[in-house]
């Protein structure tokens, strides 16, 4: 189920992404992309620690102008935290 939760959060993100008036997506597509990997390739145990770090950052650097953008990244740090992360 928490697995799930991270799935949802994932699409959320990137239809925020489609949604929102952002110029640059390569960086939060690229990190959705990372985080998509590391749910279809890794064990819960071996995901890449600096991944959640970098999801942080990108929740403050998004939340005044892109707030639904970082509201998706928030659902999928409290994702990942709920599966072990």
């Amino acid at each position: 189920m928490p697995k799930q939760t991270l799935k949802n959060a994932l699409s959320e993100l990137k239809e925020s992404i489609e949604s929102d008036d952002l110029k640059d997506t390569t960086q939060v597509e690229d990190l959705a992309e990372r985080i998509e990997h590391q749910l279809e390739y890794k064990d819960v145990s071996d995901w890449d620690e600096d991944l959640i770090t970098e999801l942080e950052q990108q929740v403050i650097e998004f939340e005044e102008q892109h707030p639904m953008i970082s509201g998706a990244l928030k659902s999928i740090v409290n994702a990942l935290q709920s599966i072990g992360v």
